[in-house]
């Protein structure tokens, strides 16, 4: 009795020593990962902006909305993420900020899950712990999807504690009551983190059943396991067809198109993202040939290899993604180092003293040291690191959003995270993915061909709705690859009422431009009875943009020697006397075809003839400063 009571009291202090070291691994592991990712902390990525706007109308009162007072659109994905965001928002109403936080938060709970299964296995192989924690903190996907700010880390996380909760499960062969809600809870959650998340709860429970075949009605208990997830499924349904009026999200709309094209496109990323790891995924092939070849492990090995090949497939059949650091290789990462701990655990159990010797650790620690030193410098995580576009993006829309916080305008936009978000502003997705009608009623003959979840876009769609001010702000800041633009371009309709504005974006220290509509009650040129109002801002040019001053007010300055220009103005027929908000401004203003009709300061009189009706208006800067602000005015005479 005595023997037995000593042998507890030692069982316990050696599991409670075990846990103090392990936790101690985790917390100094965790230290170099939140310094190793300083290298990503400029990186955003501008879907993660859309969930944002969605978590900032949340907690604002306006639902999960992408526009208040519109007809709300499912464009995300991720509620579960969005909720999380949203509720760390509370404190604190820096949304990115909090974002970021929760993509910490949620590495440690990865790492937190490779642990409690170290501690599961009993093994002390500390060695073990500390390399495979290692090869999680120095991946660059982990990193920058960090900083990129989407739900990656939460459905990681929650993939890493629900395989933790199925080996519970599997390991005991307890398939009661409370083993299975804890494995169902997490796979639940789990779907709610993406809406493909559901996947890993078939195919989990599918290769559990498949290691049981055999046992006949035994096996079929094994089923239980994908209640909750199916529940969580099916009531997210529900909501969606209350709320947003449709079954089918627009995400799955606009970027599920399968195709030869595609498949070959994701085929192209998954072997560019293992190539990209392959100094991971060599520990963690060898940790599943040692876990293959062990009894007791093969089990588990089975089930994440299952889930590995499945993931993977699914990727292919989705082709892949157009953001850079491999973000859908993120549930690869967790899977490669279940697969290395437990080859450690095993190899440990097997021959505790070769695991430790001199070569193994040499070449383990060489391979990770590597791995850490190359990965910044893989193409894609160093374009992660450099890129900058969404920034650029927001601060465009800081700098709109200030220009027109009256009137508030609807801008129409391809930079659908970025450029709404930082702008506040209602807004037209011109992609789709935030819009009803477009992916329902607008879909091209030509899906399944194109850049994933760009493939959507329609120039009749733009005519319908001619927002106040378009945007084609995106990552080339190109539109040539986008037929329907070329298509608008070209368009009467389009060429009669836009015109292309400039505002300077002093942070970044560059110039966006902007289609504004003409005729836009918000901000195009207003016609007050016989009276013509044009913004100053119709006259900027690339070279001498519009910005706004410290008072909010919108100004041009045109630099000495220089004059800013708009062609084409449709002006009735009438005498006017033309004039300007700014004191000292001279004009000049001239027919199509270039004659001059009136020049000199500001105000003078000038007379169009019936028959042009339409005249072309040039500011000089005379005023010293050469800033013009407010409007100049056609007033009828």
């Amino acid at each position: 009795m005595e023997q037995r009571q000593r042998m507890q009291i030692k069982f316990g202090k050696s599991t409670i020593l075990r846990a103090v070291l392990s936790a101690f691994i985790l917390i100094a592991v965790f230290g170099v990962f939140i310094f190793s990712a300083q290298i990503y902390k400029n990186f955003i990525s501008d879907d993660a902006l859309i969930s944002i706007r969605y978590a900032d109308n949340f907690i604002n009162g306006h639902g999960l909305c992408w526009n208040p007072g519109e007809r709300p659109v499912e464009g995300y994905s991720n509620l579960l993420w969005i909720l999380l965001v949203s509720f760390i928002g509370l404190f604190n109403h820096d949304l990115i900020g909090a974002a970021r936080f929760a993509g910490f938060l949620c590495v440690f709970m990865m790492m937190g899950s490779i642990c409690a299964e170290f501690l599961r296995g009993r093994s002390k192989n500390y060695f073990g712990l500390a390399i495979t924690l290692s090869f999680v903190a120095l991946s660059g996907t982990v990193a920058a999807w960090v900083y990129g700010s989407l739900e990656q880390s939460l459905n990681c996380a929650l993939l890493a504690l629900s395989l933790w909760a199925v080996f519970r499960f599997v390991d005991s062969g307890d398939k009661n009551f409370k083993n299975v809600v804890l494995s169902g809870v997490l796979m639940g959650l789990l779907a709610l983190s993406r809406l493909d998340g559901i996947l890993f709860a078939f195919i989990i429970t599918g290769a559990v059943m498949l290691l049981e075949t055999g046992k006949g009605a035994e096996n079929l208990k094994n089923i239980k396991l994908l209640i909750i997830p199916a529940a969580a499924v099916a009531l997210q349904a529900v909501f969606r067809l209350a709320y947003y009026g449709a079954l089918i999200p627009n995400t799955a709309l606009i970027k599920i198109s399968p195709s030869m094209e595609h498949a070959s496109v994701g085929l192209t990323y998954v072997m560019n993202g293992i190539i990209s790891m392959k100094l991971f995924f060599i520990p963690a092939a060898a940790g599943a040939l040692f876990m293959l070849f062990d009894s007791g492990a093969r089990k588990k090995t089975v089930i994440l290899l299952a889930v590995l090949i499945s993931w993977l497939a699914y990727i292919v059949f989705i082709g892949g993604d157009i953001f850079p650091a491999y973000r859908h290789m993120m549930p690869a990462i967790i899977i490669g180092a279940f697969l290395i701990i437990g080859g450690f655990i095993k190899a440990w159990e097997a021959k505790p003293a070769a695991i430790i010797n001199v070569p193994v650790i040499f070449i383990t620690c060489l391979l990770c040291v590597l791995y850490g030193v190359t990965q910044p410098w893989e193409i894609q995580n160093f374009k992660a690191a450099n890129e900058t576009w969404e920034r650029n993006a927001m601060e465009a829309g800081r700098v709109i959003g200030g220009a027109f916080e009256k009137e508030r305008p609807v801008v129409a936009v391809t930079a659908a995270g970025s450029l709404p978000y930082a702008s506040g502003l209602p807004a037209i997705d011109l992609f789709g993915l935030n819009d009803y009608e477009l992916p329902r009623f607008y879909r091209p003959k030509t899906a399944g061909k194109g850049w994933i979840g760009h493939e959507q876009g329609s120039a009749a769609y733009v005519i319908k709705r001619m927002p106040d001010l378009i945007s084609l702000y995106d990552s080339t800041a190109e539109m040539v690859h986008y037929a329907w633009w070329a298509e608008l371009a070209a368009m009467p309709e389009f060429k009669n009422s836009y015109r292309l504005i400039y505002f300077y974006c002093p942070e970044n220290k560059f110039t966006a431009k902007f289609w504004a509509n003409i005729y836009s009650k918000k901000t195009g040129i207003r016609v007050l009875g016989n009276d013509v109002i044009i913004p100053v801002y119709f006259f900027s040019t690339a070279s001498e943009p519009a910005m706004t001053g410290a008072d909010k007010k919108i100004e041009l300055k045109v630099n000495a020697g220089k004059s800013a220009g708009m062609k084409d103005i449709t002006i009735p027929a009438g005498k006017y006397i033309f004039s300007s908000d700014t004191k000292g401004l001279k004009a000049r203003i001239s027919s199509p075809d270039g004659a001059v009709i009136a020049s000199g300061p500001l105000p003078f009189s000038v007379r169009v003839m019936k028959g042009i009706e339409k005249v072309n208006v040039e500011l000089i800067n005379s005023t010293g400063t050469g800033i013009i602000t407010g409007n100049v005015f056609f007033k009828n005479n």
